[in-house]
């Protein structure tokens, strides 16, 4: 009897140890995930599996990677999908690209890199590009790989046929109904260790424009009942507690937003859903002005809230096109922690101005007290500063590119597009070292080593603060749990920019640009 062919959908590793990494190996993306479900749904008579590289306990290679040659000797892909959504894991993902093709597999790639440069995808071991949301295009793919037809009537794919390359009308493709997408089966992760947190969405697209962000699709949403559905099928299957919502605007859909949150509160409360269930979110600072919002969130479990507060100096707002204001960011951040929150705070540092007249004339020292200052007077939780990353198919981009700013490729490469490293010339009066060293240096300063001390004093404090105040004792025994964990990692950063000679091979591209501009 013939082996069932198999689709294996592949989550490439992340190249440093960072910020992302450090909470990878926890959970899982769950856009290749509801593709690789969409697929075990689709009656193709196929086996599925997806590989999350970041989360991953099987067999390693020398390098200590997922070993895909004893995987595929074990059971052979027909078909390799790949996520290409991280710029900084675009080399990892032409490698095996080109292994898996070399093995006979089709290989198909879809996410926002791939999106933008569709000619680099397709030269560098993919077959076909997906355009946009791919769930639907995957089962027309394997259909017509399976009876041996080409791909021309499959719509928003790019691909390519002795040597010749296709691109298949529309442009972009987007989910009309997304309340037809099933329940997302995570039982298809392979080699994958218990996951602590659960993805989950409701909404995609973005009505907004920030600069830095390649999320501008239409935005759409699922009904508040469907999404509770989600929840409650992965309590059932997967005994799942926390979840993580990665919609990148939470209340792009207000009323709806609201209703989500009281029908899960509903459910906890009628013991439909078990009340322990935790959630994370992303949202926008101002949301902090919607009262009913914020009680509806707490009283649905909502502990944790991602706000990307991006940076205190107002022209660096404007640059982004964020729509915030300095003056705000601290009032609200109290009003999230009055509710009860954890306030995640997401920055970034060093951000290029628009244009010449509105540049900020400050040196990267002058930032970082910037910075400290609002840090200070906002008390954050928790902190996650990266650098600007002129991430493909962004303005922040194209306006880059035409600036001629962005440090040659060569030196430069994607794999350093995390957010970690420092990829264009930044504004003067910076120095690129200057940039550099300051966003590790407020890492430092907020995740000091101290909190390793603070733990056992926090212990022997219990005694004599619980009586007065559980709450403050328990945020501020968490914040040095919390604060020591940052510390590792900054460290576990530091490593790795040793061990990619980072700051030599700045130097390196800042002076090939200036050879090559003069």
């Amino acid at each position: 009897m013939p082996q069932r062919q198999l689709f294996r959908l592949i989550i490439p590793a992340h190249p440093h140890k960072n910020v992302f990494s450090a909470i990878a190996n926890r959970m899982t993306s769950l856009g290749p995930v509801l593709v690789a479900t969409c697929v075990n749904k689709s009656f193709l008579d196929i086996d599925v599996e997806v590989i999350d590289e970041n989360n991953y306990h099987g067999p390693r290679d020398a390098r200590n990677l997922p070993d895909h040659k004893l995987l595929q000797e074990q059971k052979p892909a027909r078909f390799a999908g790949f996520y290409c959504s991280l710029t900084s894991t675009m080399p990892r993902v032409f490698e095996l690209a080109k292994l898996y093709k070399s093995w006979g597999a089709l290989t198909v790639g879809g996410g926002a890199h791939v999106n933008y440069l569709i000619d680099e995808a397709l030269e560098n071991g993919l077959d076909i590009v997906v355009r946009g949301e791919g769930e639907e295009a995957i089962v027309e793919i394997i259909k017509a790989a399976k009876k041996d037809s080409d791909f021309k009537k499959i719509a928003g794919i790019s691909w390519q046929k002795n040597g010749k390359s296709f691109d298949n009308a529309p442009e972009k493709l987007e989910i009309c109904d997304l309340n037809s997408l099933p329940h997302p089966d995570f039982g298809l992760l392979r080699w994958a260790r218990k996951m602590v947190f659960y993805p989950l969405n409701r909404t995609r697209g973005c009505s907004r424009h920030c600069e830095f962000c390649t999320v501008n699709n239409r935005p759409r949403w699922i009904e508040p009942q469907k999404a509770i559905d989600n929840i409650a099928w992965l309590v059932e299957s997967r005994k799942a507690k926390d979840f993580f919502i990665v919609d990148d605007r939470l209340n792009e859909d207000a009323q709806g937003t609201e209703k989500f949150f009281e029908l899960l509160a509903q459910a906890k409360e009628a013991g439909r859903l078990p009340k322990n269930l935790s959630f994370t979110v992303q949202i926008r600072l101002e949301a902090a002005r919607e009262e009913q919002l914020l009680r509806l969130m707490h009283r649905a479990g909502v502990r944790t809230v991602c706000i990307g507060y991006e940076s205190p100096i107002a022209q660096e707002l404007n640059a982004m096109k964020k729509g915030s204001r300095p003056q705000d960011m601290v009032d609200y951040t109290k009003i999230f922690q009055k509710n009860g929150f954890w306030v995640h705070a997401m920055m970034i540092f060093g951000y290029p101005v628009q244009s010449e007249s509105e540049k900020v004339l400050m040196s990267a020292k002058e930032k970082m007290k910037e910075f400290k200052k609002f840090i200070k007077k906002a008390k954050p939780d928790t902190l996650q500063v990266l650098l600007a990353t002129p991430i493909p198919g962004t303005g922040l981009y194209e306006r880059l590119q035409k600036q001629g700013r962005i440090y040659p490729r060569e030196i430069v490469g994607w794999e350093n597009y995390d957010g970690g490293h420092l990829c264009f010339k930044p504004d003067a009066p910076m120095e690129a070292e200057e940039v550099q060293q300051g966003l590790i240096k407020i890492m430092k300063w907020f995740y000091s080593g101290w909190n390793f001390w603070k733990i056992p004093l926090m212990i022997f404090a219990f005694p004599f603060v619980v009586p007065f105040s559980f709450s403050f004792w328990r945020r501020r025994w968490r914040k040095s749990i919390w604060g020591y964990a940052g510390h590792r990692i900054v460290i576990n950063w530091l490593k790795s920019h040793k061990k990619n000679d980072w700051l030599r091979r700045l130097a390196l591209a800042q002076r090939k640009m200036i050879v090559g501009q003069n």
